[in-house]
């Protein structure tokens, strides 16, 4: 059998608003399944991409799962209306492969019975992130799932009652309202119907249990303040850091000289209080980059890019960013501290003052307590953020569109 190419397909068309498949869609929404069925060709832009399908749900939208009569007539006239005010129809299709569906738990082996209601969420959802990325959120859609041998697929039909898209000025389509919807929107929309299938995986469940489990109970019997490497590295960055401290950000060119520094401290923390769970972070994240290829597809370019190392990227900027806040507090701290010597002394700052080390060495007696009590601070923030960072970011897509294969655009 032949592999799974991309477990998810998500493909836009559209059509002028006086054209025959506008036309044919209008006078099928109020009809029953089976004749909506038959007549397939006349309202649908995707009979050259995919077979007719063996059995068509009903159709739903965005707030009703199933449409009365009367909810019919009405959605008709939202579309006869929108086809008066020259509204573009959009197609959408969100087509799958059934044995990635059935992978994911989506049809059952057994009895072939397809989670219909969880198609229809997952496309509210999809249509959502749509209609906010290409500023359509005024328009309306109906959708129904045509449960395809092969391919279960979802059309949508999306127009605007009253356009607020622009019009084109020039060109074959001029004084016409804008009707392409850019591939960034496609993907950010494919991304959730993928996201919101694969983020109730097991393995997502894992790594959750990683975090509540292990990583919230941090090895305690080995203060971070005693790892000398650590201390001094913490040091070398405060010297090395510019002068404004809104600079101090991971990602600015400001201190990119100084950030294999930082990674290394991230890096020794990682080592010292959870090197086996870092470990099991790196498997599961493996297989998550797979399963990823798996509803994508193949990449064809960018395949040197991995999900996988750009999710330890992201997690070694936000441990940098949470050492470099505690250098920030530190700095604070110590400067606040001698304002304060100052004050209570009776003298002015001196230059000297300004330099919170010299020679690497600390130049205050109090900055000890206070360095070894920052050291307690990091250890517990890191940890804090290693636990947020699987939480939230193992679920988020965004970065594995650098790796994905991208569809090519079939609007014509």
């Amino acid at each position: 059998m032949e592999d799974i190419k991309a477990g998810v397909v998500l493909a836009s068309k559209f059509c002028k608003p006086g054209s025959k498949i506008f036309k044919g869609y209008v006078d099928y929404i109020d009809r029953d399944e089976a004749i909506r069925n038959e007549n397939l060709a006349k309202f649908n832009l995707y009979n050259d991409y995919m077979d007719n399908p063996e059995k068509t749900g009903g159709l739903f939208t965005d707030s009703k799962n199933n449409l009365t009569l009367e909810e019919k007539d009405a959605l008709k006239d939202a579309f006869l209306s929108a086809q008066a005010h020259e509204s573009i129809m959009w197609q959408h299709v969100i087509s799958f492969d059934n044995r990635w569906l059935e992978d994911q738990g989506m049809i059952n082996k057994e009895t072939g019975i397809v989670n219909s209601a969880k198609l229809q969420e997952l496309t509210r959802q999809s249509m959502r992130q749509l209609q906010k990325a290409e500023k359509l959120e005024n328009a309306i859609w109906s959708a129904a799932i045509h449960y395809n041998t092969d391919n279960i697929h979802i059309h949508v039909a999306m127009v605007e009652p009253i356009p607020m898209r622009e019009k084109m000025d020039s060109g074959p389509y001029e004084g016409q309202y804008r009707g392409k919807v850019k591939q960034s929107s496609l993907d950010k929309a494919k991304s959730s119907v993928v996201n919101n299938i694969l983020q109730h995986q097991p393995e997502n469940d894992m790594i959750n249990n990683i975090i509540r489990n292990n990583i919230i109970e941090a090895k305690k019997k080995n203060p971070l303040f005693e790892d000398k490497e650590f201390a001094k590295l913490f040091m070398e960055v405060h010297q090395e850091l510019p002068k404004d401290t809104k600079l101090w950000n991971y990602e600015t060119n400001a201190i990119k000289n100084t950030i294999p520094k930082i990674d290394q401290m991230s890096k020794i923390w990682i080592e010292k209080y959870c090197a086996e769970d870092y470990k099991q972070l790196q498997d599961l994240l493996k297989k998550q980059e797979e399963k990823y290829k798996k509803a994508y597809g193949e990449s064809k370019q960018d395949k040197h890019v991995s999900y996988a190392d750009n999710q330890i990227k992201d997690l070694y900027k936000r441990l940098g960013n949470t050492i470099l806040k505690q250098i920030k507090d530190f700095d604070k701290q110590q400067k606040k501290e001698i304002y304060e010597s100052a004050k209570n002394s009776g003298r002015k700052l001196s230059q000297a003052d300004a330099a919170i080390y010299r020679n690497g060495k600390l130049q205050h007696s109090s900055s000890y307590g206070a360095l070894k009590s920052t050291m307690e601070f990091t250890r517990l923030f890191l940890k804090d953020e290693f636990e947020s960072f699987k939480n939230q970011r193992v679920y988020m897509v965004t970065q594995i569109q650098n790796q994905i294969e991208n569809e090519n655009d079939i609007e014509k």
